[in-house]
């Protein structure tokens, strides 16, 4: 320990309240312990949703090949954990329904939301007379094929799922007006080939707000495994400031985020992608508590995970761009363009990146997705104005 600072930090809420150098009088040498006392403040818990303890080992003699500042080792606990309860809106603007042979229009004050019978999904967002929307709002199993996913065949085994939604037409609605003068648009869809029913509710408040319910529910536990759980749309470019709340800064999958720490982190689109020499899935984020996406003028929407924390991705390319297909072709990172949309990917759960090696082993099963259970989650979108 004789050339390294320990530093500590507490955070609530993604806000540093109190951080100080570790005192450590004396050496500790390898597989040594010694209990150090920290000087922490008193901390009033009830007022903060979330608080967290990081602690980090910093080099302070530089080397050859390590740094000055280079930080050597980290772990961060949690303190208290958030308690991700829906933030509904509950004041007294009232939703407006009309309908017509092709669609279902939710509207009030500043707002707009139109629900597309012909695929079922919510297809323009409007908010003070903009639209926000390029891509309609709905499910999504598929991610662009990694190099280990190609090693073990995932791109073929689970093809199935890539275009599912898109295929199923059975569809099913209904709009149910609640005591609160919030409208639900309930709806369901058979998948083909008896893989299950989707169920994805959606409930519109007075101020624009849309809380999202989705259950897959499979009806055959032989189909292959589910390469991701969740839901998928595409925004306008023009929204590419990006704050999250969960792990970052770089990217991390269920299998790989323990070096991710929980944090507040501000970004752009543009910089969550990440140009691999073969382009693939990549920029994901896990244990997201809520993310925000607005343009220059501070439009846009946040997106608040409810009971548990959601997986997200935010880019300017969409799945398709990055999925090479059956077989990989060599494509390179000139073989990708930026799109003139924001991707926005709001995950309950997607499978983990493996990598025991890169010609057959699958991730972990406990990293991995059956259809053995119903798969259920919750958020809210939230317009910001």
């Amino acid at each position: 320990t004789d050339y390294y600072l320990f530093n500590w930090e507490i955070v609530a809420d993604g806000k540093i309240i109190q951080q100080s150098p570790l005192a450590i009088f004396g050496s500790i040498n390898p597989q040594e312990e010694k209990t150090v006392g920290l000087d922490i403040e008193k901390i009033d818990l009830d007022k903060y949703n979330e608080v967290l303890f990081n602690i980090y080992a910093v080099n302070m003699k530089e080397t050859i090949g390590v740094p000055f500042g280079h930080v050597m080792a980290s772990e961060q606990f949690i303190v208290k954990k958030a308690d991700l309860k829906p933030n509904l809106y509950k004041g007294d603007k009232k939703v407006a329904v009309s309908e017509n042979k092709n669609d279902i229009i939710l509207s009030g004050e500043n707002f707009s939301i139109k629900f597309d019978k012909s695929i079922n999904a919510i297809s323009s967002y409007v908010l003070n007379d903009y639209e926000i929307l390029e891509a309609p709002l709905t499910a999504n199993f598929w991610r662009a094929p990694t190099d280990n996913d190609f090693g073990n065949g995932m791109q073929k085994r689970c093809v199935a799922w890539k275009t599912i939604v898109e295929e199923s037409k059975n569809y099913k609605h209904e709009i149910v007006t609640t005591a609160d003068n919030n409208v639900v648009l309930k709806t369901s869809q058979i998948l083909n080939n008896n893989y299950g029913t989707l169920e994805i509710d959606y409930q519109i408040a007075g101020n624009g707000q849309i809380n999202v319910s989705y259950k897959y529910t499979p009806a055959d536990t032989t189909i292959p495994e589910i390469p991701v759980i969740g839901m998928k749309m595409q925004l306008k470019k023009q929204f590419n400031k990006l704050q999250y709340y969960g792990r970052g800064p770089e990217e991390n999958y269920i299998d790989r985020n323990t070096a991710s720490f929980i944090g507040l982190y501000n970004s752009t689109v543009h910089d969550q992608y990440y140009a691999y020499a073969r382009p693939q899935e990549n920029g994901y984020k896990t244990d997201t508590r809520y993310l925000s996406l607005t343009n220059i003028f501070n439009l846009g929407i946040r997106v608040d995970a409810i009971d548990n924390p959601l997986g997200f991705s935010a880019l300017h390319y969409s799945i398709a761009d990055l999925d090479e297909g059956l077989e990989k072709t060599f494509r390179t990172i000139k073989d990708v363009k930026e799109g003139n949309f924001t991707e926005l990917r709001i995950d309950h759960k997607m499978v983990g990146l493996g990598g025991d090696d890169s010609w057959g082993s699958k991730p972990y099963d406990i990293h991995r997705i059956f259809p053995n259970k119903t798969h259920e989650y919750s958020f809210s979108i939230t317009p910001l104005f």
